[in-house]
């Protein structure tokens, strides 16, 4: 439970930091591209596991984490134009919203089971998101 709050709370963050990169000038993707390798690089240094990058590079996973790094770059840049354009509410809905593919995505491909609970969590997301952006737009 406390994960999901962190979880949460840290995309809502997440956009009210990308609307403030407007607001002070930041350069969105040089923000996005430092914050990335920062992270990549201090988990390798806080990693347990001393692996050295050469063998990393050659694992047959290397080219699909660089394919799925350079998207997350380009969706956190989409987010950050996104919260900058339409605001951070609606961003923070339509950022909700699409949770439905990859639940979709994952009983498809993984033949998940559904259940009462599991689709009730899904559809409280999406509604709750919508009415709270709807109050907030008339506010």
């Amino acid at each position: 439970m406390i994960a999901l709050l962190l979880s949460i709370l840290s995309s809502s963050v997440l956009l009210v930091i990308f609307k403030f990169f407007n607001r002070f000038g930041v350069n969105n993707f040089q923000a996005i591209t430092v914050n990335y390798f920062v992270a990549a690089s201090l988990g390798f240094m806080l990693s347990p596991a001393s692996i050295p990058i050469p063998d990393l590079l050659r694992q047959p996973w290397t080219a699909s984490a660089l394919v799925i790094g350079c998207v997350f770059i380009a969706m956190f840049y989409i987010m950050a134009l996104s919260s900058q354009k339409v605001g951070v509410a609606i961003s923070s809905v339509a950022n909700k919203m699409s949770l439905v593919i990859p639940v979709v995505a994952g009983v498809i491909l993984y033949n998940e089971t559904m259940n009462a609970i599991k689709i009730f969590g899904v559809l409280a997301n999406a509604v709750l998101a919508f009415v709270i952006v709807t109050f907030a737009e008339r506010h």
